[in-house]
């Protein structure tokens, strides 16, 4: 009879304990627990970070409400081990879930490439590169690498031809050699055959059009 007072008696703690702990893993991936009442705000995850060095980025700027319970999901969905480098925008009220997911995915928020008309190539390296991951010296190798090989024409001398100003979208991890490619679609995109077939009625190529 004692013993089966005692069963009881385990079974309706344990029943109770599980009971907490659901509603505490209910709350943990539920209820809103980053940016609460806050606008979306973004931030850089460098290339070789860490989790730890996440949750201090986290904790300094108070994005996050409840950093064990952040780091619970975090755990449970393996983030710790697939930290990814980029631009991250945290969304007003999102949950651990959310945010852990989008991270771990590595889901990251456009960058903004912006340069205006320069006089020459060295003009434009710092600008391009001021809001991604590469710097100025790594953005002028790659374009001397496009120099040597590309197929449009272009010369060190008329290679300024192809940076048509304006603002442009990329991921703040795009590779040096990558954002030469594409200013070079864009270049394309902005000759058109509209574009190509004014400058041919003038006598010019898209090139001499820019010189």
């Amino acid at each position: 009879m004692f013993k089966k007072k005692v069963l009881m008696v385990a079974m309706v703690v344990f029943a109770g304990l599980m009971s907490t702990f659901s509603l505490y893993v209910y709350q943990v991936i539920k209820t809103p627990n980053l940016q609460v009442g806050k606008q979306p705000v973004s931030f850089i995850i460098p290339e070789g970070a860490n989790f730890r060095s996440v949750q201090d980025t986290l904790f300094k700027y108070n994005i996050v409400q409840d950093m064990v319970s952040f780091s619970f999901i975090a755990k449970l969905l393996s983030y710790q081990d697939n930290v990814k480098p980029g631009l991250y925008t945290i969304a007003a009220d999102m949950t651990n879930l959310q945010a852990v997911r989008m991270l771990r995915a590595g889901e990251q928020a456009p960058s903004v490439v912006t340069f205006t008309n320069a006089r020459i190539l060295s003009d434009l390296y710092e600008p391009i590169t001021r809001n991604i991951n590469i710097n100025a010296h790594q953005f002028e190798q790659a374009v001397e690498r496009y120099i040597e090989t590309n197929e449009d024409g272009f010369t060190r001398e008329s290679m300024i031809s192809m940076f048509i100003p304006n603002s442009y979208q990329v991921y703040y991890t795009v590779s040096a050699d990558n954002l030469v490619i594409k200013l070079n679609q864009e270049y394309h995109k902005f000759w058109n055959e509209t574009r190509t077939n004014q400058a041919t009625e003038l006598g010019l190529t898209p090139i001499e059009v820019s010189t």
